[in-house]
């Protein structure tokens, strides 16, 4: 059986860290997992997922920088962690719709890009450092593949959409999906004669203005 609370709800005194409100513990890694009390922290949606076996129970938490946002109690590592991503993502559902879908403005995304630049490796920052580079002209997708160090095309693309997800989780918005059909997240992050994956290799390609706007205020790169 799995227990839990709500995000913001008073948790209850676990009895393992002796501590409600701690901070996360350090990445490892590698977890001796003949350790009868060993951690393992993840990342997911723009929250830190850290998880105790105690060989009796999973303790898994969920934190927001270093605040304890919630909690459950389950059987195993991997119910844990199954669960504490169900918590995540119909929290993140719940705070879109009570944003009505609204889209931010260029100063929350700004600041959404600063949150999660951590998040981001090196062919992304390379991706979005070409862009900056190049005052947010339209640049070849083969030129993008090369500034980026990606093998292909469809990485380039799959790069856009994993930043655009990021900054929509921390936003805690959904983008529509296009009348056109096109993938919301790369709609909402490129600019384009067409977005979709498979796009020829003569495809030019440069952000969405507001986009570009709060990339170049965020300096993060």
């Amino acid at each position: 059986m799995t227990k839990h609370s709500s995000f913001h709800a008073q948790p209850t005194l676990l009895g393992i860290y002796n501590a409600l409100d701690r901070v996360p513990p350090p990445i490892v890694d590698k977890i001796d997992q003949d350790d009868p009390n060993y951690s393992i922290q993840e990342s997911y949606r723009h929250y830190t997922l850290c998880f105790c076996d105690t060989q009796k129970m999973c303790i898994g938490e969920i934190f927001k920088d270093t605040e304890r946002l919630a909690y459950c109690e389950a059987l195993n590592i991997e119910s844990a962690r199954q669960y504490c991503r169900q918590i995540v993502d119909k929290h993140l559902i719940k705070q879109s719709v009570c944003n009505s879908h609204s889209k931010p403005d260029v100063k929350k995304i700004t600041k959404a890009m600063q949150s999660i630049h951590c998040q981001i490796d090196h062919h992304c920052q390379n991706l979005l450092t070409t862009h900056l580079k190049n005052n947010n002209r339209a640049i070849t997708i083969d030129q993008l593949k090369t500034q980026g160090g990606f093998h292909s095309t469809t990485a380039v693309f799959l790069s856009y959409a994993e930043w655009a997800r990021l900054l929509c989780d921390a936003l805690a918005y959904l983008p529509p999906t296009p009348s056109s059909g096109k993938d919301p997240y790369l709609s909402l992050v490129i600019l384009s004669e067409a977005t979709e994956i498979s796009a020829s290799s003569a495809l030019s390609i440069m952000l969405q203005p507001d986009i570009y706007d709060a990339l170049l205020g965020a300096h993060v790169l």
